[in-house]
C-alpha cells in the first residue's frame, strides 16, 4: 500500500483514539508493507532538533528515526494493525546508514510490521524501516515495540550495573531535568503525554513521566561523536527501564574497537542499567 506520511502532530488524536482496540491479534497475526513516497524532510524540525541534541554535522543520522517513527504511527493507524497504539513500549532500536544521503533531497520510506500470534502474553511488535533516495537503499531501521498483556505474574529479574559486565573507558554523567521531556517534545514533534504529564504518565504505569527513548539515544550519540572524534554511523540499543524525569545517570562506555563503542546509561541512585547498546562510527 502507498500512500502520504502525515505529520505526528495530525496523528496524535487518532493514535490516542485507538485505546478502544485493545490488544487484538487473529492466529494469522499481524503482517503487512505500508510504502510512503516522496517525503521531505521539515528544515525548521531539522534545524530545531539539531539546535537541541547539538549535533556538529548537518546531516544527523539520528534525525531518520524521526521519519521512521512517523512512518511506523501511520501504519499503525491502518485498519490492519489491530493493538491500541497508547501503551506501546519501545524495547529495541537499530538504525544504520547504508549509502550517503541528502536531507535536501525527498526519501520513499518502505515499512513492513510483523506481530507473531501468542495467545497468551505480551505481542511484541517488529517494524523494518527501508529509506530510500534515486532507488538506493541509503539506511534501514529496526524497531521492536512490546504490546503488553496481563499473564501470570513472574518476578522480573531488573540488570543492575556490575564493574564486570562493561569496562570503563569513559565515563560521563547528566542531570536531567523535569522539562527535558517538553523541551525534546518540541525539538522533535513526538508530544506523547507520557513524556510530559505527570496524570498520562501515572495511568500508563510509570511514577512519574519518562524521557523518551531517542532523546537519551540522541543526547548520548552527540556526547560519544564528541569523544570518539567521528560521526555515528550506526547504533543498536535496547531500552531496559525507563529513564525517569527528574533523574542523574551515569553513561559508561567501552570502546571495543577504532570503529565501534559498547554503552550503558546506569540511574545512579538504583543502579539500574536503563540503556545498553553499540554506537558505531565511520
Amino acid at each position: 500500500m502507498e500512500g502520504t506520511l502525515p505529520l505526528l502532530s495530525e496523528m496524535r488524536l487518532a493514535a490516542l483514539s485507538s485505546i478502544w482496540r485493545g490488544k487484538k491479534i487473529k492466529p494469522s497475526g499481524i503482517n503487512f508493507q505500508h510504502n510512503y513516497n516522496k517525503v521531505c524532510i521539515d528544515k525548521k524540525l531539522l534545524a530545531s532538533y539539531a539546535r537541541f541534541t547539538g549535533f556538529a554535522q548537518q546531516n544527523p543520522l539520528l534525525f531518520l528515526y524521526i521519519l521512521a517513527q512517523r512512518a511506523q504511527l501511520a501504519s499503525m493507524l491502518s485498519s490492519e494493525f489491530t493493538i491500541a497504539i497508547p501503551g506501546l513500549v519501545h524495547a529495541e532500536n537499530q538504525l544504520e546508514q547504508i549509502n550517503p544521503f541528502d536531507f535536501n533531497e525527498a526519501f520513499d520510506i518502505e515499512t513492513s510490521v510483523e506481530v507473531l500470534y501468542k495467545k497468551e502474553g505480551s505481542l511484541p511488535i517488529q517494524f523494518d524501516v527501508r529509506f530510500l533516495q534515486k532507488g538506493n537503499c541509503v539506511a534501514l531501521c529496526k524497531s521492536v515495540y512490546i504490546a503488553v498483556r496481563k499473564q501470570k505474574k513472574v518476578k522480573k529479574k531488573t540488570s543492575v550495573y556490575s564493574e564486570s559486565t562493561i569496562n570503563a573507558h569513559h565515563i560521563m554523567e547528566f542531570d536531567f531535568p523535569a522539562k527535558l521531556g517538553r523541551e525534546y517534545a518540541k525539538a522533535s514533534g513526538d508530544h506523547n503525554p507520557i513524556h510530559t504529564q505527570y496524570l498520562f504518565a501515572k495511568l500508563a504505569g510509570f511514577k512519574r513521566p519518562i524521557l523518551h527513548g531517542w532523546c537519551t539515544i540522541s543526547m548520548l550519540a552527540k556526547e560519544i561523536e564528541e569523544w570518539a572524534g567521528s560521526p555515528v554511523i550506526a547504533v543498536n540499543t535496547k531500552f531496559k527501564a525507563p529513564v525517569y524525569l527528574p533523574s542523574s545517570q551515569k553513561l559508561i562506555i567501552d570502546r571495543m574497537e577504532k570503529k565501534a563503542c559498547n554503552f550503558q546509561l546506569i540511574d545512579k541512585s538504583s543502579q539500574k542499567i536503563n540503556v545498553e547498546g553499540v554506537f558505531s562510527f565511520c
